[in-house]
Parts: structure tokens; C-alpha cells; sequence
């Protein structure tokens, strides 16, 4: 098995902060352009536009915050829908314990019997409100 180095981040401001203060820099850095072609002729437009470049390929990658924080939204979005299919199969049970009281069979295929397994599954929850539908 090969061993993947974890990236380490070898600075102390939050990557938006670091973003922006590169974006900072590189506007000043354009106001001054000439003289910095005077120190040296590699700080040409193509440095200046490859900075461009850099800036935006790291403003366009999921950092790790971005993603957990996206994950964290989408984890409660499923929790909610799920919460709403409990109701939904508890309000649903209800009714049909009271239109065939102790007739089991017919119970079952509201799919009592199965409920307690996969309430808390949500693949399985999916494919069980659609057969309940």
C-alpha cells in the first residue's frame, strides 16, 4: 500500500485571506509594472497573466472547509427529508392499523413489518416511501 503525504499548509490566514491578499498584491503589483520590468525583464505580461492564472485555478478548488461545510448542508437537507418520511410512514400506519385493525397481512404490506429495519437507512428509506407510495 502506498502511503499518500497528507498537503500540508504552510501558512497561518485562512485560504480566502490568501486568496485576496494575492489578488492585492498582484493589482499593486500591476500599478508598478514598469519598474518591476526595469529590475527584471521575466516580470513581463506573462508573469503577470500566469499569476492571473494561479489565482484563479485556486479560487476554483474545494477546500476542505468548503467541502465539510457543504457536506454538513447536504447531510441536513437528508436528515430533514428523512424525518418527513418517518411522519409521513407514521401518519400513514396509523390510518391503516385503524382500517384493518389485527389484520397483519394487510398491515405488513404497508410495510410495518420491514419500517424498524431501515427507518434509519437512506437508500433503503427511498426505495420504501416509493413502494408506500
Amino acid at each position: 500500500m502506498v502511503n499518500i503525504a497528507k498537503p500540508v499548509k504552510k501558512f497561518s490566514m485562512s485560504y480566502s485571506k490568501l486568496l485576496q491578499k494575492s489578488r492585492v498584491m498582484r493589482n499593486s503589483f500591476m500599478l508598478y509594472k514598469s519598474d518591476f520590468i526595469i529590475l527584471d525583464p521575466d516580470y513581463d505580461d506573462s508573469f503577470a497573466d500566469k499569476w492571473l492564472s494561479a489565482i484563479d485555478i485556486a479560487a476554483a478548488c474545494n477546500i476542505d472547509e468548503s467541502v465539510r461545510s457543504e457536506q454538513t448542508g447536504k447531510t441536513v437537507n437528508v436528515e430533514n427529508v428523512m424525518e418527513k418520511c418517518r411522519e409521513k410512514f407514521a401518519e400513514t400506519i396509523r390510518f391503516v392499523k385503524k382500517a384493518f385493525p389485527g389484520n397483519t397481512p394487510v398491515i405488513n404490506e404497508f410495510g410495518d413489518n420491514v419500517y424498524r429495519k431501515i427507518k434509519n437507512n437512506q437508500v433503503e428509506m427511498g426505495r420504501f416511501m416509493q413502494n408506500l407510495y
